[in-house]
């Protein structure tokens, strides 16, 4: 399935997900750069170099920089603006290319990207989710559909699996995917979908606050 292709650029107190996309991609290219060098290979990146992460759900991969990020860590420079992009794949994930090095990091770094992003996901929901309770409504299945999804993801990051127990409860669905009470203990992550695809998800449901009039600062907890 295609995506849209999308150049997001976030920036400080202007864009709700600034912050924690800073954070989980200083993160992530902290990782990335011990991996890399320790592999023997460079870790010089320049500004402008990216992350790629193959979606699972889509024909794109989404780009997060890379060059620069813990040089500006090192030398606590604040992070004014971040640029992600959601584009056409730039090459085969799974074989490298003439004069290229496929690095195989496997399943177990793969698990290591969703178990580093979930986290995010889940406290993006749990920030904003007092907003649509107090101005659009305590009952789920009448917020933005993207949330609705949403919300069976950041209950699957808590169990680790879909937690359907309703039997009455209606499927609800994100492109090629469906959850209801048959998908009941199902694991999502790494399989229906990864790094990628949560990102995405989070770009779409901060695009469903910004439709809904949602402050950029979430509420103060209760």
């Amino acid at each position: 399935m295609l995506y849209p292709k999308r150049i997001i650029k976030t920036e400080n107190s202007k864009h709700r997900l600034h912050n924690l996309l800073s954070t989980f991609i200083t993160t992530l290219a902290c990782v990335q750069t011990a991996i890399t060098f320790r592999a023997g290979g460079k870790t010089d990146w320049p500004p402008g170099t990216y992350m790629a992460f193959e979606c699972r759900q889509f024909d794109a991969e989404l780009r997060l920089p890379n060059g620069g990020v813990v040089e500006t860590l090192i030398q606590s420079i604040p992070v004014n603006s971040i640029e992600i992009g959601i584009l056409e794949k730039s090459f085969n994930f799974h074989e490298a290319g003439e004069g290229e090095t496929l690095l195989r990091l496997g399943k177990n770094f793969t698990n290591i990207e969703t178990k580093l992003i979930t986290p995010f996901f889940v406290e993006f929901f749990e920030d904003y989710r007092p907003w649509i309770d107090a101005n659009l409504s305590r009952d789920f299945t009448k917020w933005p559909n993207d949330w609705q999804f949403g919300r069976i993801v950041r209950n699957a990051a808590a169990h680790n699996a879909v937690s359907i127990n309703d039997q009455k409860f209606v499927p609800v669905n994100w492109y090629g995917l469906s959850y209801g009470p048959a998908q009941h203990g199902r694991p999502i992550f790494d399989s229906d979908m990864g790094l990628a695809d949560i990102v995405i998800l989070m770009i779409e449901m901060n695009d469903s606050l910004d439709k809904l009039g949602a402050p950029i600062e979430p509420p103060p907890s209760a």
